[in-house]
């Protein structure tokens, strides 16, 4: 079943990535559409402002933080493309996910207090990390891009389904994504 999916590129380095993903998905006969968190101005963490309104009903006060929650929205899957730096997520995708996964966007809060996932048009999410210092290194420190991914499938449909790809410098990035994103 084709899906529109949402391609997000967090990464401040370019990557090869982003193009294997893109053409995976359109050989899968998905439509895509890239959104690149570098332009549009992710660069930055959270702001004064956003702290203040982030319980406010209208907590989405910037441009970018506005559209991407529209894309998000709007789209049946999430593919986030990212790297480690340093041995964390990458800081422009840190930033994206703090400032657009809020509540009233991809969760909400019962009368009782307790938090429901409100993005139920997502149905399938995917995290594809680039390790620069190679995977099996790497390891122990994977695990807070797999927390990660799982907090946003926890916001997402009771069905969804999650892909999650670590890729070293020394792998095959076509052949790795492609067989990663052909169930899709």
């Amino acid at each position: 079943m084709a899906m529109n999916v949402l391609v997000a590129a967090g990464s401040t380095e370019p990557t090869p990535v982003l193009d294997a993903a893109r053409g995976a998905l359109e050989a899968g006969h998905h439509t895509v559409t890239m959104l690149d968190l570098a332009a549009e101005g992710f660069g930055q963490f959270m702001s004064a402002d956003e702290r203040r309104a982030y319980h406010d009903a209208d907590n989405l006060v910037t441009p970018e933080t506005r559209a991407s929650a529209t894309l998000l929205r709007s789209h049946d899957a999430l593919l986030v493309c990212t790297s480690l730096v340093q041995g964390a997520i990458d800081p422009l995708a840190k930033s994206w996910f703090e400032r657009v996964f809020i509540p009233e966007v991809s969760f909400t809060f019962t009368p009782s207090g307790r938090v429901t996932g409100a993005l139920t048009n997502i149905k399938r999410v995917g995290m594809i990390v680039s390790c620069p210092d190679g995977t099996a290194e790497a390891k122990p420190r994977l695990a807070s891009t797999r927390s990660v991914l799982r907090g946003v499938r926890m916001n997402a449909s009771k069905r969804c389904r999650t892909t999650y790809l670590p890729i070293g410098p020394s792998e095959d990035i076509d052949d790795r994504v492609t067989a990663a994103l052909a169930r899709w």
